[in-house]
C-alpha cells in the first residue's frame, strides 16, 4: 500500500459528504470522487469507501484506522 493523501479526519469528512450527497449533483465528476474515496479507504484496509464510512459509524472490529477514525 502507498501513503494516504488525506488524514483520517479529512477522509471521514469527505466520506460523510459523499454519503450525504447521493446522488452527487455533478455526475461527470462523481467517478473521480469515488475513485479518490475508494483509494483512500483501501489504503486503510477497507474494500471501498462505503465500508470505511460504515465502519466508522458502527465500529465492530479493530481496523487500520488510528486516532478518531
Amino acid at each position: 500500500m502507498g501513503k494516504a493523501a488525506l488524514s483520517d479526519i479529512e477522509l471521514y469528512d469527505f466520506l460523510a459528504l459523499m454519503m450525504c450527497s447521493d446522488p452527487w449533483p455533478d455526475s461527470v465528476n462523481r467517478e473521480s470522487l469515488i475513485e479518490l474515496a475508494d483509494r483512500e479507504s483501501r489504503e486503510r484496509g477497507y474494500d471501498d469507501w462505503i465500508e470505511a464510512f460504515h465502519h466508522h459509524i458502527y465500529p465492530t472490529q479493530n481496523h487500520a484506522f488510528s486516532g478518531s477514525f
